[in-house]
């Protein structure tokens, strides 16, 4: 059963990027001079240098606290911030939440249903990349020794 929550959002995202990109759920975000944050989801793909962090939103409120916090998804490795939206209340709220985003150079992608056989009444999940993100400048690319740091810590959120 299809279920659009956090961790519902993120196995859709899951599906859609694993054959291409090293993904991770709940992420920790540290760094030396600030509080760390947890990421929702990131993923990279092995060839290249950066990682791309997905912020769910399950409701526009918590979308709409998201811009008053004191850090604001800003982990040195990011280059690229999404938002991650079901299909529902990206519809309901789509004007203020392509403003936000694009005040702050971040993408939208919304998860919806699709029926792939309506006979089975099997479902799956749509992924759709409505608005591309802005890259970061300066941001600090990934090594090869954060890169296995991420990949041992995603196998462990995976596998329970």
């Amino acid at each position: 059963m299809l279920i659009f929550n956090e961790e519902g959002i993120q196995r859709a995202l899951g599906e859609k990027l694993c054959l291409k990109n090293i993904c991770v759920p709940n992420l920790t975000m540290y760094a030396t001079t600030e509080r760390e944050y947890e990421a929702d989801f990131v993923y990279f793909n092995h060839n290249k240098d950066f990682l791309t962090e997905v912020e769910i939103k399950t409701n526009i409120e918590d979308f709409r606290n998201d811009f008053k916090k004191h850090r604001f998804h800003d982990d040195k490795h990011v280059k690229y911030l999404y938002y991650a939206f079901s299909n529902f209340q990206y519809n309901l709220f789509k004007d203020e939440i392509e403003e936000k985003c694009k005040s702050v150079g971040a993408g939208v992608i919304v998860v919806s249903r699709t029926t792939t056989a309506r006979m089975k009444k099997t479902s799956s999940y749509l992924v759709t990349y409505k608005k591309k993100a802005k890259a970061r400048i300066g941001y600090t690319p990934l090594t090869d020794m954060d890169k296995l740091k991420i990949m041992r810590i995603g196998c462990m959120k995976w596998v329970k």
